[in-house]
């Protein structure tokens, strides 16, 4: 019974607890884009993990796809100019975000051994372990047709094609180092 105790007490102290967890996304994951970054209108997103830096998914797209401003001059939702792409003569309007969420866990060794420290009159020497982050971004695409409808929406009848041209971008986009040999696959 003493070994139970003591597995016990030693996976707690030796523990961290996760406070804030940020999504696991293999692939991409199609889901409400409200949820997921609070400036967004409510359609669904394509939503996929970025590795790269910051801003890279702008400039690869800048040249991929060329923006348009398709509706009112001032769209409430859209932090960049909409891209344009067509599939098999359907206009759709293409939107990127950016999000950063961040896993966020408190470490309980460091905190023990600096308050057992407090107790022999010496300052904390882990202060900086209490807590561990790691961030993520992420890249949430939102698609509307010509009609202003929402084209990731299950009930869209292009949603599937709408789907496999954005996990043909997503992958484009992963596997692509230099952005500039995009301008010479561009189909004019």
């Amino acid at each position: 019974m003493r070994l139970i105790y003591f597995f016990v007490g030693s996976l707690f102290f030796f523990s961290c607890i996760p406070y804030r967890i940020a999504p696991r996304i293999e692939t991409y994951k199609l889901m409400n884009s409200r949820r997921f970054l609070r400036k967004v209108p409510k359609t669904k997103g394509f939503v996929f993990i970025d590795p790269k830096e910051e801003n890279e998914f702008r400039e690869f797209i800048t040249i991929k796809l060329s923006p348009k401003r398709p509706w009112e001059s001032s769209y409430p939702y859209w932090e960049t100019e909409p891209f344009l792409f067509t599939i098999q003569k359907d206009t759709f309007y293409l939107s990127y975000h950016e999000a950063n969420k961040v896993n966020k866990t408190v470490n309980l060794l460091p905190l023990f051994i600096d308050e057992s420290l407090k107790t022999k009159q010496t300052d904390p020497l882990l202060e900086d372990h209490y807590t561990s982050r790691k961030d993520y971004w992420y890249v949430v695409l939102t698609v509307w047709d010509g009609n202003k409808k929402d084209a990731l929406n299950p009930k869209h009848p292009k949603q599937d094609k709408v789907i496999l041209f954005l996990e043909s971008i997503r992958k484009e986009y992963l596997n692509t180092h230099n952005y500039t040999d995009q301008i010479f696959k561009k189909k004019y």
